[in-house]
């Protein structure tokens, strides 16, 4: 038996609108997020689900509880929040236009004029350790101390009854450092970002974890 793991972006929040960076800092759901939750539920309604988790910034917890929605009323668990699956935190960098990082973030030897051209040459686990490097209030979190957050909160999900079925809400740099963990190449390559309540499953049995689809409106 094993426990099966819907994990969905948040919906759209201002802060998505408007390009800007989002870790630990918050912003509301804008009306197309709300419908991006709506059409998430909608997608999940069928689905008996066990357990719903989310992060503990709002704008997860808002979607979570759009999602639940579209399910009967006696289809409704508890939303548990969990600190383990909040996003990574970005220090001073937050609230930073994302075309302003690449300055923020360039090197001796080569300038960048935004984050998508930085994270041309850079995976997440390296812009992670150089945005740790550069807070100057030493806030923004390692590779090591984000990635070793996540596992936490994935082992926590591992306790769960054999066959139970869980709705994970989380963030965009969570869902895409669980698909650099534990998705196979023909699953995830990298090179797409997760996408604003968008589905992704995975099947936790024991030690071990895989991923069967990622970065889905519907479920198959």
């Amino acid at each position: 038996m094993s426990v099966n793991v819907y994990v969905v972006r948040h919906g759209q929040t201002m802060f998505n609108l408007y390009h800007r960076m989002q870790g630990w800092s918050d912003s509301p759901l804008t009306e197309s997020g709300i419908k991006d939750a709506v059409r998430a539920g909608k997608a999940l309604a069928h689905l008996h689900l066990d357990y719903v988790f989310t992060s503990d910034l709002r704008r997860a917890v808002d979607t979570a509880k759009w999602i639940m929605k579209q399910h009967d009323a006696d289809n409704q668990p508890a939303i548990t929040q969990d600190i383990h699956f909040r996003e990574v935190n970005l220090g001073f960098m937050e609230g930073e236009p994302g075309d302003t990082m690449g300055d923020i973030l360039s090197g001796k030897w080569r300038h960048y004029h935004s984050w998508a051209e930085f994270m041309q040459d850079y995976t997440m686990a390296q812009a992670r350790d150089i945005m740790h490097e550069k807070d100057p209030y030493h806030l923004a979190e390692s590779n090591d101390q984000f990635i070793s957050r996540i596992k936490q909160g994935v082992d926590r999900l591992r306790r769960l009854p054999d066959g139970s079925n869980v709705l994970l809400v989380d963030h965009g740099l969570v869902v895409r450092s669980l698909m650099e963990l534990y998705a196979s190449p023909d699953v995830y390559d990298g090179t797409e970002a997760p996408k604003n309540a968008h589905i992704s499953k995975m099947v936790l049995d024991g030690d071990k974890t895989t991923v069967e689809y990622f970065n889905r409106v519907d479920l198959p």
